[in-house]
């Protein structure tokens, strides 16, 4: 699943389209919200929301019916379970953002790869999770639990930061500035840093730790692409506002960096 700090800014050619003298990575972003942000897609986001929900249902088939079926011993059943429970917040979380919190288009290409992508991984984790890979690695209350708080922590930051930011929009004062309020004081991307963290405790709860390469690569993805890209938007509209905001708070990992 992909959320920008783009995703609540308000509809209107006005606020988005490239202008003359803007740096070549802002005209490029606000082209691409020019091309997103306004109109409905409806389709897509629904589209996006079947296909992910399919995939917790196969992986809830998967872990329930077929593996025991297929005579494979689930031995780790509470890591399984929390396995689960991860996919099926997600799941909700994911309604939240798709039909409250992203106000923009989805283009088709991206509803397709993104939302497989989210199937696939819910599928594969919760398989993974019952040691079908590891036979040894069984349940570790603790860890697990551990694991799963880590996927909770990243959850809450990643949705309430962008719910904070919605609300924090809608006030009538607040019009053409940007949000430095809540979570964000914590970080300029503290929505990208929660994306991180919640991945980062699935990965644990599937038991494989060569799955960690999701997580890094999200990391590496929001510090050197999508972060840099929205930056540039940013501080062209929002100037010295977000210039001052910027040089005082962490970028993507509160207190660290």
């Amino acid at each position: 699943r992909r959320t920008s700090p783009a995703t609540s800014l308000r509809r209107g050619p006005r606020l988005h389209s490239p202008r003359p003298g803007m740096p070549s990575a802002a005209r490029a972003y606000a082209a691409v919200l020019d091309g997103r942000v306004h109109g409905k897609s409806s389709g897509t986001k629904a589209l996006m929301y079947t296909i992910v929900t399919l995939g917790v249902i196969a992986a809830t088939l998967a872990v329930l019916v077929l593996l025991p079926r297929a005579g494979v011993a689930n031995v780790a059943p509470l890591r399984t379970g929390l396995c689960l429970a991860c996919a099926y917040i997600y799941w909700l979380r994911l309604a939240v953002t798709l039909f409250y919190l992203l106000q923009r288009k989805v283009p088709i290409l991206e509803a397709v790869s993104v939302s497989l992508f989210q199937a696939i991984w819910a599928v594969t984790a919760c398989v993974l999770s019952t040691g079908i890979a590891w036979p040894h690695a069984r349940d570790n209350v603790w860890t697990d639990l551990a694991a799963f708080s880590v996927y909770l922590l990243g959850s809450f930051v990643n949705t309430f930061s962008e719910l904070q930011r919605r609300w924090w929009k809608e006030v009538p004062s607040h019009r053409g500035r940007c949000c430095t309020e809540g979570l964000w004081t914590l970080a300029v991307h503290i929505n990208y840093f929660g994306d991180v963290v919640l991945f980062l405790g699935w990965t644990a709860l599937a038991g494989a730790w060569w799955l960690c390469w999701v997580p890094l690569a999200m990391l590496l993805n929001f510090s050197c692409a999508q972060g840099p890209e929205l930056d540039a938007y940013l501080e062209e509209r929002y100037g010295e506002e977000f210039t001052a905001w910027r040089a005082s708070t962490a970028y993507i990992i509160p207190f660290v960096w």
